[in-house]
């Protein structure tokens, strides 16, 4: 994952053009720590009217050791995915696979969080389909003929294709939770695995004092 930084969907105006009715859900998914934070969700699109985009705004911009992963997860990719290029390549993977947003009205964002509530992992994987063009390592294999023509995995086979590689890289100090997205080709097929680097730490400045931050890169 690149850097944290919201540069559309942490913006008040941007913000405000999600629609209500598709901006409730997502946060409430968050509810718990957003009211760690102080930020009261409402429960309708009618509420809406008097919410304080601004405080909500200051939290996204501001996460701490306490914001769950899946929320930056889902920040993060919302806001990478809510251009009109991102909005294509969600409809696109949602129609793949035999899913569609009707309204005529959403805007990309709309798709983005959309998308992100229908099915999370279909709009990692419209996010990780552009990186096949400009992968950052890239290693090549011809099938064996004697085993006949390669057939593509399904589903169930990329889920335990990860579980392997979640042994493998734990065992070399890296995590687990990796992903593994595949992209037919024409004649070939293409993998993209995403992981876990080594752990480091580096230090920073929280809450006005000298302090250290442990994580794990992607």
């Amino acid at each position: 994952m690149s850097n944290y930084a919201l540069k559309r969907f942490a913006n008040v105006d941007v913000l405000r053009s999600v629609s209500p009715k598709h901006l409730v859900p997502f946060l409430q998914s968050h509810a718990d720590y957003l009211t760690l934070r102080q930020i009261e969700i409402p429960e309708s699109e009618e509420m809406f009217d008097d919410f304080d985009y601004s405080s909500l705004v200051e939290v996204l911009l501001t996460p701490t050791g306490d914001t769950p992963p899946n929320m930056i997860d889902s920040l993060y990719y919302v806001n990478e995915m809510a251009t009109e290029a991102g909005m294509d390549a969600i409809l696109r993977e949602l129609a793949q696979n035999g899913r569609f947003i009707d309204e005529v009205d959403s805007t990309p964002v709309d798709i983005a969080v959309q998308a992100w509530m229908i099915d999370s992992r279909l709009v990692e994987r419209a996010y990780a389909r552009q990186f096949v063009h400009k992968p950052k390592t890239f290693l090549h294999f011809y099938a064996d003929a004697s085993s006949g023509r390669f057939s593509e995995p399904a589903d169930e086979t990329l889920r335990m294709m990860e579980s392997d590689l979640d042994d493998w890289f734990e065992k070399h100090k890296r995590g687990r939770n990796s992903r593994v997205f595949m992209f037919p080709r024409g004649e070939d097929f293409c993998f993209l695995i995403r992981h876990g680097e080594p752990f480091t730490r580096v230090p920073r400045i929280h809450e006005g004092e000298s302090s250290s931050l442990f994580f794990q890169p992607e």
